[in-house]
């Protein structure tokens, strides 16, 4: 399977299943985000937003948490495709995975959503990158994972143990989004490239 082909599998067959109702709900629901928050949007905002009534929101979600949980699951996965595509065609596999991660932090830093929460709403959304981040993270490693065990079927990344590794990487990619520092940040391009060949490609090799 060439990368091409595996990114194309993942967008058909592993998208965020919405019907059209679902994704008008969602499409309101994330311009309120980015606009007024999280805290200040309401059901009745979502709703009038969508065009619809709040008991169609309720069916179709059942409260607040659950739209917010659906808007950051479809907007992960679509992170995650963006630099898929950006990076099909690199090589070797190794490098891959650290442009992978280093455009992943890069993406995630500079997204409406992330930027306006992290700026304005930070107590709000670090839950969702902290005790609530199991299912953000689960999406990045199944997405990840399918990569290296079709570059493992071709012979190469042998020994990588893929599981254990893209828990690391994605507990390390959180820790930079939610804790910068002067000398690590997500909007410094240098030291994440620093970061990846000095440190990332060393540890991926060890994990062999």
């Amino acid at each position: 399977m060439d990368e091409s082909t595996w990114l194309h599998e993942l967008t058909a067959g592993n998208s965020v299943d919405q019907d059209d109702m679902q994704r008008r709900i969602l499409d309101a629901a994330y311009e309120l985000f980015v606009t007024f928050g999280l805290r200040r949007t309401t059901i009745e905002d979502i709703a009038r937003k969508a065009g619809v009534g709040r008991p169609t929101v309720y069916r179709r979600f059942g409260d607040k948490e659950t739209i917010v949980n659906a808007v950051l699951r479809r907007e992960s996965h679509r992170m995650v495709m963006a630099v898929g595509e950006q990076v099909i065609g690199l090589s070797p596999p190794e490098q891959v995975l650290v442009r992978s991660f280093v455009m992943g932090v890069q993406t995630v830093a500079r997204h409406p959503l992330t930027r306006r929460l992290l700026e304005s709403e930070p107590e709000d959304i670090l839950p969702y990158l902290t005790l609530k981040a199991s299912p953000l993270l689960e999406i990045g490693h199944f997405l990840t994972a399918e990569y290296v065990r079709a570059r493992q079927k071709e012979g190469q990344l042998l020994g990588f143990d893929v599981d254990y590794a893209l828990e690391v990487l994605g507990r390390l990619f959180i820790s930079i989004i939610i804790t910068p520092s002067k000398r690590l940040r997500a909007d410094d391009d240098a030291s994440l490239e620093r970061l990846a060949q000095e440190f990332l490609l060393p540890l991926l090799e060890k994990m062999r």
